[in-house]
């Protein structure tokens, strides 16, 4: 892992869902999850509070939330009240969505890690796709375009990290 990345990246629930089940499952790809803990511990993959609470199986993820549950980043701070207020504002008074993706917006954490994102300067990493046709849900690269708050996948964050996989 390099040292040289700055980022503080920012991860939506999903990265753990789609790695375990289709892209990185843990009996074949135990260095992926390695790295996962090894980054959360360092400090540069932040899981807020609200995502990591969106975990609820399988038994291999709940206890990764669990071993770093003190280190999810709360909601509970002024300015990201604040900052998710005004992107619950900006999301209602948009036409485009539905009032049913309106509405799950308000209780997912989606909408919390583009806040944290925008207030602390994070990258937001997720498995979503920016969706200009999205009417029944609000995907996170369109909310983060919508207020130039950088984005990528997961390969994207482990280039930006410096890591490489090879063959034992």
């Amino acid at each position: 892992m390099s040292d040289s990345c700055s980022n503080e990246f920012v991860v939506d629930a999903n990265l753990f869902f789609r790695a375990y089940h289709d892209t990185y499952p843990p009996d074949v790809f135990p260095g992926f999850w390695r790295l996962v803990e090894r980054s959360i511990l360092s400090g540069q993959v932040v899981i807020l509070d609200h995502g990591r609470r969106e975990v609820k199986s399988p038994a291999f993820l709940i206890d990764m939330m669990e071993r770093h549950r003190t280190r999810g980043i709360g909601t509970d701070a002024a300015s990201m009240i604040n900052q998710f207020g005004q992107l619950v504002n900006l999301v209602q008074a948009d036409p485009q969505f539905t009032d049913v993706a309106k509405g799950k917006f308000r209780h997912d954490a989606d909408g919390w890690i583009v806040a944290y994102a925008l207030n602390a300067g994070s990258v937001v990493v997720t498995h979503e796709k920016f969706n200009p046709e999205a009417r029944n849900r609000i995907p996170i690269p369109n909310l983060c375009n919508a207020h130039n708050v950088p984005w990528m996948d997961t390969v994207g964050m482990l280039r930006e990290l410096g890591i490489e996989f090879e063959l034992k």
